[in-house]
Parts: structure tokens; C-alpha cells; sequence
């Protein structure tokens, strides 16, 4: 590990709350200062009260944030090799393509995912200014955007895990999977897919026994509807034409019979994605906090990729 003093603070933003994950490298040490949880409440003013619970641990840190759904667009930039060294505006113009009309409605992000891989991020400006204002009034002042699938990236290139072959990256958030397929290391293919409302009920707990059974269908229809898009993605994201490895996080990571129904359908190798480098209480799920955990990582080297947190930390 680089001898570098920085703080870092990754924050993923669902519909219901946001999580983060506060990291701290100091004299060849990597620690987890902090993570928690908050809920927010209906009303234009959501993000000024995740912002309040937020307050004490983003002065003085390195801020990633990452939202899904209607703010947030992601695409795979598939670039010809003469463009693969091309300026930001360039690439910036590549993404720009892939969108509505109203570009200029979009603040938008390229970022390097591994030496041919890029990842583009449409992000509605009005959304921006919605979430950004309350975490500077709280005292960032180095915040920036970027998506789930990066932060996966990361955390993937300082787990240690074997990425032989094609490896899939399922995030089982609370209101999409994102999903991102590598081959021989390189990004191949990125999507965010809406989960079924209420698939996260009963996995920390009971339910009545009828409710149970509707639970178990829900689920088994969406393990096969993630299988059948693994299968897909074999032949359209993979020289093998099979994605041999699935790795688990998020919320839903702890649902059992989702990954049960992707080993016995999907026919792959199942595992969860996190790091040795991170130490969470015994009493957490340490996937659960993935992408927050995969922001911070970033954030802490001066090049904002994954490769760069990997080379930082000597992995």
C-alpha cells in the first residue's frame, strides 16, 4: 500500500435511503473508520436530511456517490481501438449519442474500468443540484458522481478474487440488480434491471407461513429471470460463451434461495464479492455494503479507476 494519508467516503443512494462506507489510509494502513444507514422520508428536502445523518463523517474526506433509477443512465462505451486514447470530450461525445434528444438536461462521466474498458454515466443536472447542495452545506468539498457498476469494478480488483474466464458482478439492491459481466478482465457488458417490489421481505425474519410461499415463488421467478440474462450474456458477453462465475452483494446477497436458484439453474459458480483488506463486526453481512465500500476504495488514490485502487493497495 501507498504510504498516502486520505479519508474516503462512498455513498450509494437508493429510493428508500442511502448507505456509506468511511475508509481512512494512513502510514500503510487501510481502516474502516465508519458505515452506516439512513432511511429517507417522502419530500423534496430527502437529501438535506441523509446529508444531516451523514454530517460527521464527510468534513475533510473524499466524497463518491452513486444513484440508480430515473436520475442515472449507464452505458458500456464499445470504442474502436483509434478511440480508445481519445480525449474526454470525445468520449464524452460517445455517450452523449446513446441518449434522449435533451442532452444538455445530462451532466456526464466517463470513467476507465480496465486499459479498454469504459463506463459513461448520464446524470440529470436537476437531480445533481437536488443531492449535491446538503452534502456541501455539511462540508464536502470534493464530491463527485459515478454509477454501481464502477464501484463493483473496484472492489472486484481488490478482493483477490479469481476473475478467470467470464465473471459476472449481481448487486441485489433494494430497487434494481446491476449487473456487470468481465471477461479476461475487461468490462463486456453493463445493465441495471428493476427488482420485484418487496423480493428483500422475510430475509432478515419470519413470515406467516402463506406469505412465506408467495415469498419463495417471487424469488424463484426472479432467480430464473437473473439466470436466463447470465445465460444470455454468455454468448454476448464472453468468448466462451458462458459466464462461469457469479459474485453476489447488496441486500439481496443474503437471500439464499436466490443463489441456490443461480447454481442449480444458471449451472455457475457462485461466490460474494468483498475484500480481506476491509474488516465489517462479524454481525454484518460485509457484501451487503459493496458498492459503498467499492466508492470508497476508489477514492482513495489520486487516479479514480479501479486498476489504480488496486495498484495503491498492492493487491
Amino acid at each position: 500500500m501507498k504510504n498516502w494519508q486520505r479519508d474516503s467516503v462512498g455513498i450509494e443512494v437508493f429510493s428508500g435511503g442511502a448507505r456509506f462506507v468511511r475508509l481512512s489510509s494512513r502510514q500503510e494502513k487501510l481502516e474502516l473508520v465508519d458505515f452506516g444507514e439512513k432511511l429517507l422520508e417522502r419530500g423534496l428536502s430527502a437529501y438535506d436530511r441523509v446529508a444531516d445523518g451523514f454530517g460527521r463523517v464527510l468534513p475533510g474526506a473524499r466524497v463518491k456517490i452513486s444513484f440508480l433509477g430515473q436520475g442515472s443512465q449507464t452505458y458500456r462505451l464499445n470504442l474502436p481501438p483509434e478511440l480508445l486514447s481519445a480525449g474526454l470530450e470525445t468520449l464524452k461525445w460517445e455517450l452523449g449519442q446513446k441518449l434522449a434528444p435533451k442532452k444538455e438536461d445530462y451532466e456526464m462521466v466517463v470513467q476507465a474500468v480496465g486499459e479498454k474498458s469504459f463506463l459513461g454515466t448520464a446524470l440529470r443536472r436537476k437531480l445533481l443540484e437536488q443531492i449535491a447542495l446538503p452534502f456541501v452545506k455539511k462540508g464536502s468539498t470534493d464530491l463527485s458522481f459515478t454509477n454501481a457498476a464502477f464501484a463493483l469494478v473496484a472492489l472486484l480488483y481488490a478482493s483477490g478474487l479469481s476473475m478467470e474466464g467470464s465473471v459476472a458482478l449481481l448487486n441485489l439492491g433494494e430497487d434494481f440488480a446491476t449487473v456487470v459481466v468481465l471477461d479476461k478482465g475487461e468490462v463486456t457488458y453493463v445493465s441495471e434491471i428493476a427488482a420485484p417490489p418487496g423480493y428483500l421481505e422475510g430475509a432478515e425474519g419470519e413470515l406467516a407461513p402463506t406469505r412465506e410461499l408467495l415469498q419463495q415463488a417471487l424469488l424463484e421467478r426472479f432467480g430464473i429471470e437473473l439466470s436466463t440474462l447470465l445465460h444470455l450474456l454468455g454468448f454476448r458477453a464472453s468468448e466462451t460463451g458462458k459466464v462461469e462465475t457469479v459474485y453476489l452483494c447488496g441486500p439481496g446477497a443474503g437471500v439464499a434461495a436466490l443463489a441456490a436458484t443461480l447454481g442449480e439453474i444458471g449451472g455457475v459458480r457462485v461466490g460474494h464479492l468483498a475484500t480481506p483488506l476491509v474488516n465489517f463486526p462479524s454481525e454484518e453481512r460485509a457484501e451487503r455494503w459493496a458498492v459503498p465500500l467499492g466508492l470508497a476504495l476508489s477514492g482513495l488514490c489520486e487516479r479514480s479507476w479501479p486498476l489504480a485502487a488496486a495498484e495503491f493497495l498492492s493487491i
